[in-house]
């Protein structure tokens, strides 16, 4: 994935470091992603994730946002026994490195986090699943990772929900 331009690091960094209001700067954002997955027989699924994440930015005055890098991974598995699958996942994001025009100092110090997803699910027919899916996001003390559709958690604060559905395909 590539962006030009959408200076996805000023949207997400304090205003005295931004350069999007900048005529003079531009940036790059990308995000370069490998994924595998193994089926074992008819009944579990493994998979794996790695992710690298760049987002740089030029033409910015001394002091401010250079760029900031950090990686992701994730590993998952799928069980089925008969009309019930069994679920989990386990990943987690690094804190990264990080430069500033000019040489000052940039800390990414807790800017990691952590996800951790269980879940089971009945399918009554081919078309309709009972779900249920327990998820904790843990936030290094300076991430806002996020997981939720109507709001934005605190800087640092870690995530619980439960999801429970059913789900009906046409």
């Amino acid at each position: 994935e590539w962006h030009k331009d959408l200076f996805g690091a000023s949207k997400n960094i304090p205003t005295a470091l931004k350069n999007d209001s900048n005529p003079n700067a531009h940036s790059t954002d990308t995000a370069t992603r490998a994924t595998a997955k193994y089926k074992f027989g008819q009944s579990t699924t493994v998979e794996g994730n790695f992710a690298v994440m760049k987002y740089s930015e030029t033409g910015g005055a001394a002091g401010k946002f250079s760029d900031y890098k950090h990686h992701s991974w994730s590993i998952g598995a799928e069980h089925k026994i008969n009309a019930v699958t069994l679920a989990a996942s386990y990943g987690q994001a690094s804190a990264g490195s990080c430069s500033i025009v000019g040489g000052a100092a940039c800390n990414t110090s807790g800017l990691d986090g952590k996800m951790f997803n269980v879940g089971a699910g009945y399918y009554f027919s081919k078309r309709t699943l009972l779900y249920a899916v327990y998820s904790l996001m843990s936030n290094g003390h300076s991430a806002v990772y996020n997981n939720l559709n109507d709001g934005k958690p605190a800087t640092g604060q870690d995530i619980n929900t439960l999801a429970l559905g059913i789900s009906h395909s046409f």
